[in-house]
Formats: structure tokens, sequence, C-alpha cells
């Protein structure tokens, strides 16, 4: 019983046609080439032993590539083990980040936008779903609770001094920006400068409790006449005013303040940064318009 022969595929009839118009192409030039011979050598151009290799390839059924397998931690990398403070319960979640370290502060900050304080959590533990590993472990329930946003503030300016740099001696865009960089450094360490401990002190002390109360009034909707934004004055160490954007400004102290650190390291905080500069650019990222309010019509000096 003679086996069907399986239909030619567009390429196949693509090859032929090609083959043909070799073969007429070679007769005119007084070589005459077969049909089979033009064949083959399409074949060996394309670097098969000879035409019936490449025409079963080509005729070869095709294989569908398999479905991609679900994504089993979708919901989050990280698994977060934590416990409320004001009632011992334990928590549980899943979440993203850049890190387990980052985890655990967007599962804190997650319960905060839930019922603010009355919903604290304190970190127990954070695994990795990927290997099931226990990556972050603190040695007590407190030992990574968010900090006083003053505070985290506070290390992100020591930290960015250093990379500010002398002023660049010629270029205007360079200088420009060297200037805005050298204010955001100035501004910030003004508002978050703490003599002796001592508030009061601290002729931004009503900024600087504004800043403070934001994890607290995550969870309250802001209303509709918040949104102002009225200007925002700041009279550096020289005494020139400038009005100021205070967002750009933590942008710019964010910026210079993680150069050359890996926010995926495991440091606690006070010991490298890396929580401080993790908070706080995540407090931006949800919190710009209650950070831009703290500001609201202030001189800062």
């Amino acid at each position: 019983m003679t086996q069907a022969s399986v239909p030619d595929t567009e390429e196949t009839q693509a090859l032929k046609t090609g083959a043909r118009a070799l073969s007429a192409f070679f007769e005119a030039r007084g070589t005459p080439v077969s049909n089979s011979v033009a064949l083959e050598a399409l074949a060996a151009s394309l670097g098969l032993n000879n035409w019936r290799t490449l025409r079963a390839k080509l005729q070869a059924p095709t294989v569908a590539p398999p479905a991609p397998e679900p994504d089993v931690f979708s919901d989050g990398v990280f698994s977060v083990d934590a416990i409320y403070r004001d009632n011992d319960q334990l928590y549980g979640d899943f979440m993203n980040g850049v890190s387990a370290l980052h985890a655990a502060i967007l599962v804190q900050m997650d319960r905060l936008h839930d019922c603010g304080s009355a919903t604290e959590v304190s970190i127990l533990g954070v695994e990795d779903r990927r290997t099931k590993k226990l990556v972050l472990s603190p040695n007590y329930p407190h030992e990574l609770d968010l900090l006083e946003t003053r505070a985290a503030i506070e290390v992100l300016c020591k930290l960015a001094r250093p990379h500010l740099g002398e002023p660049p001696k010629r270029g205007v865009s360079e200088a420009e920006e060297w200037d805005r960089n050298q204010l955001a450094v100035e501004f910030w360490t003004a508002v978050t400068v703490n003599p002796g401990n001592d508030p009061t002190k601290n002729k931004n002390s009503a900024c600087v409790e504004e800043l403070n109360d934001i994890l607290d009034e995550m969870f309250e909707p802001l209303l509709k006449g918040d949104f102002s934004e009225p200007e925002t004055h700041f009279v550096d160490a020289a005494g020139v005013e400038h009005e100021v954007d205070v967002l750009d400004l933590l942008r710019r102290l964010i910026s210079l303040a993680e150069t050359g650190l890996d926010l995926t390291a495991l440091q606690w905080p006070g010991e490298g940064g890396v929580f401080e500069i993790l908070q706080i650019k995540e407090l931006l990222e949800q919190e710009p318009t209650r950070i831009q309010l703290a500001f609201d019509g202030v001189d800062v000096e």
C-alpha cells in the first residue's frame, strides 16, 4: 500500500520556485543546471546535506510551545510573619519587594494603611518562598519596626553629604544640578536636625511633627481641599531664600544617599542606611501628598 504524500508547505513551494529560477538563471548564461541540482544547491546553502533533509524539516508538523507554568508566587515572593503590637496576635502576609527587608517594610506600611497605629505589627521573620528558606530573622520583635520619619531622613542626610562632592568648575547645567542637590541636603538637614533631643529647639519643629505623624495617618482619606500645594520657602545658610519643591528635594536626597549602596543587602536599622532608604523611598512612593502637606505654606529655616 502506497503511503500518501504530505502536501508541500508554502516554504517548500517557495524553495521549489526558487530552484526553477536558479536553473533558468544559469541556463541563460550557458551553464545548464537541472532543477534537482538547484534544489540540492539550495539545501547546501542552508547547511544541510541534501534536498530531502531540507524538505523533511519544512514538512515537519509545527510543535506548539509549552504553555507557561502559572506563577505560583504572583501574590508575593516573600512570606512575612509578624505580630500585632497591641494584642500579640500573629499576622502573616505574602509580599513582593527588592529584598526581604523591603518586604518587611511593605507589610508594616500595609498594616498602617489598614487602620493606622491600631494595626501596627512587628516583624518576626521573612521566608523566601522560592527557596523555602528563612532569610530574615530578627533577634527580638521590635528590631525591624519602622523608624520615626525624621530620624530616617536624618540618616539619609548623613549618607548623602559625602556624595555631593565639590562644585563643578565648568558647565552651567552641571553647576545648576549640583546647586539643586546641595539645596536638597541643606534643606532636609535643616528640617531633621535634632539639637540635644529637644524638638522645640528645631525652628522647623511643626514640619517635623507633621512628618512623624504621616505613618499614623496613612489610613485616613485625604480631603479634596488638601491638594492645594501652596509654596514652600527655604532660607539657606547664606541667607538666600528659595521657593522649593519638597518632593523633588527628597528624591534628590534619596538618590545621593543610595549612591554605591546595595539596596538588597541585609542591614538592620542604624547599621548602614539601607533600611532607612527603603523606608523613605516607600513613604515617598505611597504618601507624596502627605509629605507635601507637611510643608503647606511653611518657611523652613
